[in-house]
């Protein structure tokens, strides 16, 4: 059996089959069996990863709120800098994990 689309279509379902990181007939095969699909998984490292970054975007609220109260602590300038490292960290390794399959 054989499913057409025309160009418009096909790339539709090619863009929703790359967000769940699944090649076109693979996505295709699960919608038409009715099995909704998955996400892709993340590793354990990048699972940690988005726990630190909860962490972070925890302290940077408190941080921000400090700054309006005009109470910002001393060396955070040092402390945005590290925030950035790892938010570079983050990007990569969820672009590398993204490529994989589930």
């Amino acid at each position: 059996m054989a499913v057409r689309f025309n160009p418009e279509e096909l790339h539709q379902v090619a863009e929703r089959a790359r967000a769940f990181s699944l090649p076109v007939g693979v996505y295709a095969r699960r919608l038409l069996l009715g099995k909704q699909p998955r996400p892709p998984r993340l590793s354990r490292k990048a699972l940690a990863l988005v726990g630190e970054l909860n962490r972070m975007g925890n302290n940077l609220n408190q941080l921000v709120k400090l700054i309006h109260q005009h109470r910002a602590p001393a060396g955070l300038l040092t402390t945005l800098r590290q925030c950035l490292e790892v938010l570079t960290e983050a990007r990569e390794l969820l672009n590398s994990d993204s490529g994989s399959q589930p």
